[in-house]
């Protein structure tokens, strides 16, 4: 479901889910801090903008996750 604030939820799974954007912190087990998550800011266009940012991205995963399975199933027959 979609928050009432004008977030798009496939928006911001792509915003945040990049290393770039969380300072990781810890050696065996890396984990983000929650003072460091607080601190971390994202910036958030229009609602359509958003809604057509996730699309695209999502598209490209889909083709990303096509081709792998075309790859490894090249692999296999190989």
């Amino acid at each position: 479901t979609e928050p009432s604030d004008g977030i798009d939820l496939r928006f911001v799974f792509y915003s945040v889910n990049r290393d770039e954007v969380w300072p990781i912190s810890g050696g065996a087990q890396p984990f983000i801090g929650l003072k460091n998550a607080r601190k971390t800011a994202i910036a958030v266009p229009p609602k359509a903008e958003q809604v057509a940012i996730a699309a695209s991205l999502n598209g490209l995963d889909e083709r990303i996750n096509a081709e792998v399975a075309v790859s490894a199933k090249a692999q296999e027959l190989k």
